[in-house]
């Protein structure tokens, strides 16, 4: 009984990792915007390093044995992956708008 309660506890890691990936990110970004003059690389490469850890968390998810953790964090980090890749993408044409630095 104590070994399943165990694996139940492990299979909702990768969830939690999403979770905190998601709080990170809003928590970036409404410091980011409150501070003047940033560079945008700097921002460019936190949010890339966030979407490695969906992918990372992705992984972690599908390699569980319990089938709704897999579907939910497939969904949720692929969902959270292409948004965050998205992002990433229209600061990488703000740079290039903006010119050389």
């Amino acid at each position: 009984m104590g070994d399943s309660f165990k694996n139940k506890k492990k299979d909702g890691k990768p969830i939690f990792l999403t979770l905190i990936l998601l709080m990170a990110a809003i928590v970036f970004l409404m410091i980011i915007r409150q501070i003047q003059n940033v560079n945008l690389w700097v921002v460019v490469i936190f949010y890339s390093m966030i979407d490695m850890g969906f992918l990372v968390a992705m992984i972690w998810g599908i390699r569980t044995k319990n089938k709704p953790v897999v579907v939910l964090s497939v969904l949720l980090n692929g969902v959270l992956f292409i948004g965050g890749a998205v992002f990433t993408y229209l600061l990488l044409v703000a740079i290039a708008i903006g010119g050389p630095i």
